[in-house]
Order: structure tokens, then sequence, then C-alpha cells
């Protein structure tokens, strides 16, 4: 329900976008594995094939990266 972002590449830090640390759901399109950052430059990260609802579960506010 709040904001949505399009990410389709690398993106470093969310911040240049305006949206650091507030990401709260991901959606990744079927067939897709992403590369999802808990902390800017690519650290802290798990591999995600699925949407979430809640990031919280996974520890995180977002930072991205395709893999």
């Amino acid at each position: 329900t709040g904001a949505t972002r399009v990410i389709g590449s690398a993106q470093a830090d969310l911040g240049r976008l305006g949206f650091n640390d507030t990401a709260r759901s991901l959606r990744i399109a079927r067939g897709e594995t992403w590369e999802v950052c808990a902390d800017r430059n690519f650290r802290n990260c798990r591999v995600v094939n699925s949407d979430w609802d809640d990031l919280s579960r996974l520890g995180m506010s977002l930072s991205l990266i395709h893999i």
C-alpha cells in the first residue's frame, strides 16, 4: 500500500533513489533470483527467489542487486 519502486539492475545504495530503509515488502518476477542486501554496497545479503510481504522476517531494510 506504500510507495513503489521498480528496480531492474544493481543498486549499491537505495538512498540515491530516495528509498533507503523504507522498503517493507518485495516482489520478484517469476523465475528470477535476486540478492537482497540490508546494507549499502551489497553487505548483509540473502538470496531470494519469491515475493516477501514482510521483509522484517528476513531482517531486512533493502539495497538490491540482481544475480
